[in-house]
């Protein structure tokens, strides 16, 4: 049974799902099979200046 896993990589910019294959693709290069998922900005934290608006990528990795 294949078990893919999620990862999310703080403070990656893909630069959408139009990169997405050009992602994939060096992924690949690489020795990892990946699926991209989306990309979304942290949330500033309540009370904490200076925070919030990180990219972070998330996609999954295939497990061989």
């Amino acid at each position: 049974m294949r078990k893919d896993q999620l990862v999310v990589w703080e403070g990656c910019l893909v630069g959408g799902p139009q990169n997405a294959t050009q992602f994939e693709e060096q992924m690949e290069k690489q020795g990892f099979i990946v699926k991209y998922e989306c990309e979304y900005k942290t949330l500033p934290s309540k009370g904490v200046p200076n925070t919030g608006g990180r990219n972070d990528l998330i996609f999954t990795i295939q497990d061989k």
